[in-house]
């Protein structure tokens, strides 16, 4: 029967998630090039969470762990090619949310995600449907536990779903 080695499992899972995120973030990066959606990674992801939700800088720089400086010059990017528009918020003078164009939309449904060359698709492919639900599942309860809040939780989900064209 093996033990629980609890410090060894630890860091293994430490380095199989950066390595995942690794893997899934060049698997985006190769699908940004093949579909020529003409945005970098950074920016499909924020266009992706205003596809479900108006977010100010400050909401997504929290939402993304970034520092609102570091986004400011990607909105602005957006901004200049027509995906994105900051608004004012009726109801205070001090929010600006974002919004996504049509234009934003476009690029987000040209982005075809879900590809057979995937290395994420291909390994999914191995395990075979019981091994990936499986994973399925207990990626959705680990990340449930270990979420500060679970609204970045569903956030992040949600803006990994289909784009609607109501935001």
């Amino acid at each position: 029967m093996k033990t629980l080695d609890k410090s060894g499992k630890i860091a293994d899972i430490y380095h199989l998630v950066n390595f995942l995120a690794k893997v899934t973030r060049q698997d985006l990066d190769q699908c940004l090039l093949t579909c020529n959606a003409g945005v970098t990674r950074l920016q499909y992801v924020v266009i992706r969470f205003l596809s479900h939700k108006h977010y100010t800088i400050r909401e997504l720089s929290r939402r993304l762990s970034l520092e609102p400086a570091t986004l400011v010059p990607v909105i602005d990017s957006l901004e200049k090619q027509g995906l994105v528009i900051r608004t004012n918020d009726p109801k205070d003078r001090r929010r600006n949310p974002l919004i996504l164009t049509e234009e934003g939309l476009e690029v987000l449904n040209k982005v075809e995600l879900i590809r057979p060359e995937n290395s994420i698709v291909k390994g999914l492919d191995q395990l075979g449907p019981e091994k990936t639900v499986l994973l399925h599942d207990l990626l959705h309860e680990f990340s449930r536990l270990v979420a500060e809040e679970e609204e970045d939780l569903q956030d992040g989900l949600l803006s990994w779903q289909q784009p609607t064209s109501e935001n």
